[in-house]
């Protein structure tokens, strides 16, 4: 089973990071032999969750904060993640291997269910913002701290050597989704004085090659999910001077072609799909969406058309229309 950053449970990310129910301070502590009492069991903003399933969640933020949580989150255990930079994507594959990464290029691991994290080695300074592991030693993470800084490092070792990658990105990535060894997409963006910009990169090979994709939006994104080889969304924003909205695109054909979805009102950060038809986006102000996909069943009959619930017998011709919807939540 593979987990990448955000698999569902999003009420539980937007209680955590959303709603404020454990305020921002952006403070380390441990080092100074101070410890929080108010909020307990830290007061750090959280930035990524990674679920594995309805009792056992993981989260990450700033200050080096990890945050873990095997009864649904009735109690949270304060994690040592051995590092004081804040931390901006989680991937777990299993209930216990797992790995963080963040600014500065830090990179953390743990293969207990995160009673330890080791520090990995990720050959890079940039800041890394997304995370996705396909198996316990297969993984990708992307980032970048400025504008031409599309950076992508690998590891085929569960992290005890990362090598680069040529991504092609023209701007830093902040998310990525990999069905399996071969198949993935990053996504990025940057902002400028007067509008923002996108950058959608795919491999088929691993990342031995990235080729350079385009939504049509020109959208600074976020975040990406990919349910099969052909069908993925990604969410983001786009802003002016005068202008600033949120972005939903979908491809499905490999992200050759890419469709603008309504229903983003603000600035979107993540989305995670369970299916083809069913998925969740989150972002800015507590913003939190799901779509779903609707059939709608017609019948005809002598050339005329009639709206039904279903097809009793087999004078009649079904027909299926899908439709995408999103809605808040």
């Amino acid at each position: 089973m593979k987990l990448n950053q955000m698999k569902l449970s999003f009420s539980i990310c937007a209680s955590l990071i959303g709603f404020g129910v454990i305020p921002s301070m952006s403070v380390s502590l441990a080092q100074s032999g101070w410890f929080w009492q108010n909020p307990l069991p830290q007061g750090n903003s959280l930035n990524a969750v990674a679920v594995l399933d309805s009792d056992t969640v993981t989260v990450v933020g700033a200050a080096g904060t990890i945050l873990r949580t095997t009864d649904g989150g009735a109690t949270w255990t304060l994690q040592t993640s051995g590092t004081t930079n804040a931390l901006n994507a989680v991937s777990f594959v299993d209930a216990k291997t797992g790995t963080a990464v963040g600014v500065r290029g830090t990179i953390v691991r743990t293969t207990d269910g995160g009673a330890t994290w080791t520090t990995q080695t990720s050959g890079t300074t940039e800041t890394l913002n997304g995370v996705s592991f396909v198996d316990a030693d297969t993984g990708w993470a992307v980032g970048g701290s400025t504008a031409y800084s599309g950076t992508i490092v690998r590891t085929t070792n569960g992290g005890a050597t990362w090598t680069p990658q040529m991504s092609g990105a023209v701007f830093p990535l902040y998310g990525v989704s990999f069905l399996n060894a071969n198949i993935g997409t990053a996504v990025g963006g940057f902002r400028g004085l007067a509008s923002t910009f996108e950058s959608i990169v795919r491999t088929m090979d691993g990342g031995a090659t990235w080729t350079q994709q385009t939504s049509g939006t020109n959208s600074w994104l976020y975040g990406v999910s990919l349910v099969d080889a052909n069908i993925g969304t990604a969410v983001g924003f786009f802003a002016t001077r005068f202008e600033y909205r949120g972005t939903i695109v979908r491809t499905t054909d490999g992200g050759a072609t890419w469709t603008s979805q309504s229903g983003a009102t603000t600035g979107l950060t993540a989305v995670s799909f369970v299916d083809p038809n069913t998925g969740t986006a989150v972002g800015y102000y507590g913003t939190i969406l799901l779509t779903r996909r609707v059939l709608r069943r017609r019948k005809y009959r002598h050339g005329g058309r009639r709206e039904r619930d279903d097809c009793p017998d087999d004078r009649w011709r079904c027909h299926l229309d899908a439709a995408d919807e999103w809605d808040d939540e």
